[in-house]
């Protein structure tokens, strides 16, 4: 079976094609041109699709990269900043229930504000004058939850001597 199909193509080329019309099957050499572009054009899709599915690949490795690296400037920071004196008290009070962070400590950015971002933007502009000191995190949940967990580090060593 076959369609019928119109195609347009300029006056020059079908000059030229009424030379020879008469010898050849103008169906049959559009159906083997565009046979020829289709498969052409299915081998290029495939090449770039293995070549976005490379991108795909090497993005999600940087980012798993940026969230690991987040995690742990953060878990640095939760243990640095409870030791030394930037998270206090009756933060910590807060952030820790019963041995674990609160569920809700991070979800909120008005949450992370109220507790932690002036010391960490205080420490942040201090740190990136010295280019030896990180700059702000690529991932900041992972950094939360990394800085959560230093939180709890800290308060899991010292907690029950500072509660008695």
């Amino acid at each position: 079976m076959a369609t019928r199909l119109n195609i347009t193509i300029p006056d020059e080329l079908f000059e030229r094609l009424e030379a020879y019309r008469d010898r050849m099957n103008i169906s049959a050499v559009c159906a083997s041109a565009l046979e020829t572009e289709l498969v052409t054009m299915a081998k290029l899709a495939k090449i770039k699709r293995k070549d976005l599915q490379d991108a795909v690949e090497r993005l999600r490795k940087e980012r798993e990269s940026a969230a690991d690296t987040s995690r742990q400037q953060g878990l640095g920071d939760g243990v640095e900043m409870t030791k030394g004196g930037s998270v206090g008290y009756r933060k910590i009070k807060w952030f820790v229930a019963d041995g674990e962070a609160r569920a809700d400590a991070f979800d909120f950015p008005s949450v992370r504000d109220r507790l932690f971002a002036d010391e960490l933007m205080r420490d942040f502009a201090r740190d990136t004058e010295d280019p030896r000191n990180p700059t702000p995190p690529d991932d900041w949940d992972s950094y939360w939850d990394g800085f959560a967990e230093g939180v709890l580090k800290v308060w899991e060593e010292i907690g029950d001597e500072v509660d008695a």
